[in-house]
């Protein structure tokens, strides 16, 4: 089954007002004319919690460490910048782009399109000059996957934007990037040179009078701000609780299967977890959680669920998490509810679910109910 991850105009509109700033905590310096941005693996986000600004893709389960040499990247992993809506033609944007790698590296360029009803994320390997693009989903009359002409992407688009831009490596693929262009700005992943000013030349000076001085008063110590925190249970019963504002949703009719999962460390390991639908609450069954903490599940949405947009909310003895995936319901004719457990469950057969991950994959906001254990 196809699942369709869909972040709503609304956001897109909202980062095309918003005007934030690009920044982080890369160093910039000016070359030229050329902004130049420094980013090393301890300024690239570990996850898409914030999108905004460098940061690994969702999907990734390779590595990227900076060294010497440039950022080297051990796929599959994906690095990029989320940024706010760029309205620059796709065609101009596409010349900004360059970059100086070693091995086979894929510059991406995440974009939503159709007035914002749609997203796909279109990719080109560095290095090859036949002028084809791919596109991550399918795009017009183009399947997923297909190679075109970026300008053939183009006309069947509609109205666009431009939300980021980065590379990736694919599984199994090694590569180093030592700089990276976008949008008029040069991106360096080599460690920034420290410039050692030269002292100048000493001056007679007249020897001063000492006068007796206070003693210096010592300044109170800057505190770090907070480590963020992983994902973990509210306390209680969540059953009247309200859900978060959902960061993606995924289409379907009523009666189809659906994949729903809680992140990694949210749940006790071996913890009995029920899973159910809102707004009027449906048990749709029960679920355990894996040696990680993770709930992964298929469940059948029931036959009868009226049409529209609903949430999962998953309910252990120990607390409730909601989803931070909506599910928009069609209406159609299908089988009784069924929950089938990834890890396992005591309701029949076990179905694997995989949840559906795009290259390139846009989560745009960290939902505020949800808490977080400290980062590994």
């Amino acid at each position: 089954m196809m699942f369709t991850r869909i972040v709503g105009v609304a956001i897109a509109a909202a980062l095309t007002l918003s005007g934030l700033a690009l920044g982080g905590s890369a160093a910039l310096a000016e070359s030229g004319t050329t902004p130049v941005e420094y980013v090393t693996d301890a300024t690239i986000r570990p996850d898409e919690t914030t999108y905004l600004g460098w940061h690994e893709g969702a999907g990734a389960a390779g590595t990227y460490t900076s060294t010497p040499d440039g950022l080297a990247l051990t796929g599959k992993v994906q690095i990029l910048k989320g940024t706010a809506a760029i309205t620059a033609s796709l065609p101009d944007f596409a010349a900004s782009l360059d970059s100086d790698a070693t091995g086979e590296v894929f510059v991406q360029v995440p974009v939503f399109y159709n007035d914002g009803k749609n997203f796909t994320t279109l990719h080109y390997r560095v290095g090859d000059d036949s002028g084809l693009w791919t596109t991550s989903r399918a795009l017009g009359s183009y399947g997923q996957l297909a190679e075109a002409p970026l300008a053939d992407f183009v006309a069947q688009m509609g109205s666009y934007l431009i939300i980021g831009y980065g590379f990736f490596v694919d599984e199994g693929q090694t590569a180093v990037v030592r700089s990276f262009d976008a949008h008029g700005t040069h991106y360096v992943f080599t460690p920034q040179p420290v410039t050692v000013p030269t002292p100048p030349s000493p001056e007679p000076t007249v020897e001063p009078t000492v006068e007796p001085t206070a003693e210096p008063t010592t300044p109170a110590p800057t505190l770090a701000p907070p480590t963020p925190t992983l994902d973990a249970v509210v306390p209680g019963d969540g059953a009247t609780s309200t859900p978060p504002v959902s960061t993606e949703t995924d289409a379907t009719t009523a009666g189809a299967r659906v994949a729903v999962s809680a992140p990694v460390g949210v749940f006790a390991v071996g913890e009995s977890v029920e899973i159910w639908l809102h707004s009027t609450p449906v048990l749709l069954g029960t679920a355990t959680a894996d040696a990680a903490g993770a709930v992964n599940a298929v469940v059948a949405i029931p036959a009868t669920v009226a049409a529209g947009v609903h949430h999962i909310r998953f309910q252990s003895p120990s607390g409730y998490y909601w989803s931070t995936t909506a599910i928009e319901v069609a209406s159609a004719s299908a089988s009784a509810s069924t929950v089938l457990a990834v890890t396992g469950a005591d309701q029949g057969v076990v179905y694997a679910a995989a949840a559906a991950l795009v290259t390139g994959g846009v989560s745009l906001a960290v939902v505020s109910l949800r808490r977080r254990s400290a980062l590994r």
